[in-house]
């Protein structure tokens, strides 16, 4: 008697330790033939399998199902199919012949579950596992209902997702006032490739505009409170702006882009920052401008000084310009029944992200570009090092590194410059000067970030993330 109260326990353990791993997952929610179903108990993810209730499915497959609780088994049948199958067993019965199971039938509070790919062995249906709306599409081809046209239930996107978007129309910190309405569209070159369907718009509102004054550079900050989807649905959500590199966001298994833990705490805005088109995401410091680069159409501006690299300059950012919203809290909308099957065909054929190409950025000074021969610059976690000899020689200027010291030091026009290997800044004239990333040193050679260029070679650096362009020029 002992016995049996003590497995009486144990099961009874282990369907509490069951409902309570259920309840801290995603709904799994089936549909055949495009009509959703529901269970008393619902699907469920145990050790990575999916488990579905057999008795709903079949019975909605149109198979008559039977259970025995003297052997504990169940039997089904639909047509000339005739299924058996006994609770906690790895394998089954199809019209005479052996059926392994991905995991063993089982009982949870009071259902019979059973591994989804069993629903196709045993019945022939067509069976789809969709992860990005956690659903099972189970379709059976005999003249049933037809899918449709959208879904029941809905499409979850998490809090703390980010999507990639283009910027509609203009804006510039000169011209737009906080309260200015604005819009970002989707960046999505076919349908699925996205959170949402291809031309969805995300609207919102210039949430600060400064102009540039009193030494500081024009800012301006970004909200969104809007979602609208290509058919005029809308919903309300709350956005914030963030750029897309890779210091910032990272891709997670289900394709989704995430924020990176370091990053989440970072309050980011457009900064006007110096010619020709160049603007960073990012806030100030008291010695640098700090923060990262966008993707398209964005750059990096140096001079070869602070004073000059802080020059008060008022942001201008283009219509197309790419950035990220992170939606700050989950949001579920209904989404077409073909986007769900477009989005979860572009999951599972989806490729590894691979990083830009590594030597692919060009270097141009006094309008002609800078041969590096056999090791060229690099783009390291989305930073810019350039070979250093190749732009010294080209600068007709003189420097020293020593390789036991791990230093370099140049005369400039502003004084001794001096910077070590490893830190991520440099001394000018007894000053301090930030580096957006430390110098390197491989296979012999020393590679610099672009500010330190700008310092050791007296002019003007802009690069642009678009063209994968490092222009240098004397400031006039």
């Amino acid at each position: 008697m002992r016995a049996v109260r003590c497995i009486s326990v144990t099961t009874m353990m282990l369907s509490l330790l069951l409902l309570a791993i259920t309840s801290c997952m995603a709904v799994i929610q089936v549909e055949v033939n495009g009509s959703p179903l529901s269970f008393s108990v619902p699907p469920t993810q145990v050790n990575g399998r999916t488990m579905v209730p057999l008795r709903g499915i079949f019975e909605a497959l149109g198979a008559q199902v039977n259970w025995d609780s003297y052997s504990r088994t169940i039997s089904a049948n639909k047509g000339d199919t005739d299924v058996r199958l006994g609770i906690g067993n790895s394998s089954a019965v199809v019209n005479g012949r052996n059926v392994q199971l991905d995991a063993p039938a089982m009982i949870l509070n009071g259902s019979t579950m059973v591994p989804l790919r069993f629903v196709s062995e045993a019945l022939g249906a067509d069976v789809k596992w969709f992860a990005a709306t956690q659903t099972v599409s189970i379709s059976t081809g005999d003249g049933m209902a037809p899918p449709a046209a959208t879904t029941n239930q809905a499409f979850i996107i998490p809090g703390g997702t980010v999507i990639p978007v283009r910027l509609d129309k203009s804006l510039s910190s000169s011209a737009n006032r906080q309260g200015d309405a604005i819009s970002v569209t989707v960046r999505s070159a076919l349908d699925g490739d996205a959170e949402f369907p291809r031309g969805t718009r995300i609207s919102g509102v210039v949430s600060e505009a400064d102009r540039a004054a009193n030494g500081q550079p024009g800012m301006l900050n970004l909200a969104f409170n809007r979602v609208i989807l290509p058919d005029g649905h809308s919903y309300n959500t709350e956005g914030t702006l963030v750029s897309l590199d890779e210091k910032t966001v990272k891709q997670t298994s289900d394709g989704r882009l995430v924020m990176r833990s370091d990053n989440k705490n970072n309050q980011l805005k457009f900064i006007g920052i110096g010619a020709a088109g160049g603007f960073l995401l990012g806030t100030l410091t008291k010695h640098t401008v700090a923060g990262t680069l966008l993707g398209a159409a964005a750059g990096y501006f140096y001079a070869q000084n602070d004073k000059q690299k802080n020059q008060p300059t008022d942001v201008s950012v283009a219509a197309g310009t790419e950035f990220g919203v992170e939606l700050n809290q989950q949001l579920a909308y209904n989404p077409s029944r073909s986007f769900i099957t477009a989005r979860g065909e572009y999951l599972n054929g989806r490729a590894p992200v691979s990083n830009p190409a590594m030597n692919d950025i060009r270097v141009t000074s006094g309008g002609r570009a800078i041969d590096f021969a056999n090791t060229q610059p690099i783009d390291v976690d989305g930073v810019v090092l350039v070979p250093l000899a190749p732009v010294m020689d080209r600068a007709n200027i003189n420097y020293k590194y020593d390789e036991r010291l791990q230093a370099v030091t140049v005369d400039t026009a502003q004084g001794a410059l001096q910077m070590n290997i490893g830190k991520s800044y440099a001394l000018l004239n007894g000053e301090r000067e930030n580096l957006e990333a430390p110098a390197e040193v491989r296979d012999g050679v020393v590679f610099v970030p672009l500010h330190f260029l700008a310092l050791a070679t007296g002019t003007s650096v802009v690069w642009v993330a678009d063209t994968r362009t490092v222009t240098m020029y004397n400031p006039t």
